[in-house]
Formats: C-alpha cells, structure tokens, sequence
C-alpha cells in the first residue's frame, strides 16, 4: 500500500506542475506582441554563439532603434535607498535621461538622511522632470513598503524602478519603452546586464544571450512597468526578494516578461550593497570585457 505521505507529496507536486503550465498559457494567451521586429532589424535570432550574438546584437543596434520607434507616455522614476551617499548618483542617472515626461519618486529610507540637504539637492532636477517628489519612511519599514508608497505617489503609466547605487544610460528609459511598443509585455527589464567590480575596477557582462526574449527573470533595478497592464500590483512587503516576488505573482496573473537589450545600465558591485553574492557566484558564466574597450561603451 502507498503511503498517505507520498500520495499527498505526488498529488502537490502534480498540482504545481499543473498551475505552472496554466500560468505559462495565460502569459501566452496574453501576451499581443512579439520579438520578430528586434530580430528583423538585427538579422540574427541565433544565441548558440554567445560571441557572435553579442558581436552582431552591437554592431546593429542603431539599425535597431531607427527600425523600432518608441511607444509615448509618462514615465515615474521609483528608488527607495538608505544611502543618502547614492543621491548624486541616481540624480545624475535620473537628469540624463532622454524621456521628456518624467517624474521622480524617491523614498528617503531610514534616519540617515538630513531632509532638508537632500530638497535642495533635488531642486535641482527643476525644469528637467514633470514633477520631483520626496518621501520619508522609517528604518522599521520594508523595502517592499516604500516601493508601494511610491507607486502610490504617482498616476504615470510606466513605473520604472531604479536603484540607487546603479547606473542609468541617457537612453535607459526610450529604450524600455521601445519594447513596451511591441512585445505586449506588462514588465520589461534587462536579463542580460553589465557589471562593476570597483573593488577590482573589472567590467563584466552578466547573462550573455538573453536579450530580445521573454524570459522569467530580470535584474530587480531594471523593471519598468506598464501599469495598464499590471494595474495596482503591489510588492511584497519584504526587504529581500521583493523583486523576485514581484515578478513570480505577475506571471501568475498570465502577465508577460520581456528582456531588452544590455546597454544603458550597469550594476554597481561596491563594498556596501546589500545584495551579499559571493563573487564567483557573482561571475559565473559572465563574460569579461576587453581592457582595450572603451566602457563608456555600455552606454548609447
């Protein structure tokens, strides 16, 4: 006789299966765009060759772009940090993008931060952006709380969520909305996605070959989301993880994901990031850039 025990572990296992592949087709059954645009204008749709992927992917960007017109619409910029150190950073990230109608959120996380000093510093975004605004949250609060604050703050159609200690290209955000034009996706993101080791000053490229497809996972600081298509979906209220979460619930709900290009953005590995990967797990599979390129590179 089989045990009760494994008759309950096979009927969930079974059951997981079974709402796996129910969420897969919801995705597939929502999803109204598709990737062929990219890899028309790129001429290629082989990734066997991660070299030659990477080689022709940057070779025909521009050709890319000119084919691809980006969809309109207002963009708010998210970040919640507790390093007011960062502040220079995300407003240099933030002030160079190319977007007209943006806006900034920032959630000024824990006691670390002087309010005042960090107004003026905003005040200089004046003219730049629609609207800048600044929110205070306590230490005792979770990451996942000050993201939904947040979203709550703004009425703009595409939420992109930015971190702090990261960097933005001028064409970060056109370029998320490019493929927001064409692959039906709720959320768009980078899988692919440069990386600075400062402590070695290395350059590295994370994830080669996913670009340019609907994938189910992205760098947590790369989401830029169509609210018309996620609606209010909050995100968990944790610290850790809330990014990961945020995604596995949208595909749940039969929503798409879709990786854009690697360029414009680059993860920041410093000594003070809270996300704690040993390095060679940090590195593994990832490709090292030549010392001869130029690493201004990344961003175009």
């Amino acid at each position: 006789m089989v045990a009760p025990q494994r008759i309950r572990r096979f009927a969930l296992a079974a059951s997981g299966r079974l709402l796996r592949e129910w969420a897969r087709l919801r995705r597939l059954i929502r999803r109204n765009g598709s990737a062929q645009p990219v890899l028309k204008a790129i001429g290629t749709d082989n990734r066997a060759d991660v070299a030659v992927w990477t080689a022709k992917t940057s070779e025909r960007h521009e050709a890319y772009r000119l084919a691809v017109q980006p969809i309109t619409g207002s963009v708010a910029v998210i970040c919640s940090s507790n390093r007011p150190a960062d502040l220079p950073n995300l407003l240099r990230s933030v002030g160079d993008q190319s977007h007209a109608d943006l806006e900034l959120v920032l959630v000024a996380h824990g006691g670390g931060w002087d309010m005042a000093q960090t107004e003026e510093a905003l005040d200089g975004l004046d003219g730049q952006l629609r609207r800048v605004q600044l929110l205070s949250m306590p230490d005792d609060v979770s990451l996942g709380h000050c993201l939904n604050a947040a979203l709550l703050a703004t009425d703009a159609r595409f939420v992109a969520k930015f971190d702090s200690d990261d960097r933005y290209g001028h064409n970060y955000l056109v370029d998320a909305l490019r493929a927001h034009g064409y692959a039906g996706a709720g959320i768009v993101g980078k899988h692919t996605y440069y990386t600075h080791l400062e402590a070695t000053d290395e350059y590295w490229l994370r994830f080669p070959g996913n670009e340019f497809r609907y994938t189910g996972t992205m760098s947590g600081g790369t989401f830029v989301i169509d609210r018309d298509s996620v609606d209010d979906q909050p995100f968990a209220d944790v610290s850790l993880g809330e990014d990961r979460d945020y995604l596995r619930r949208a595909h749940r709900r039969g929503i798409s994901t879709f990786a854009i290009d690697r360029f414009n953005y680059t993860v920041v590995r410093s000594g003070h990031n809270t996300w704690t990967i040993p390095v060679e797990s940090l590195l593994a599979g990832a490709i090292r850039l030549d010392t001869a390129e130029d690493a201004s590179q990344i961003d175009r």
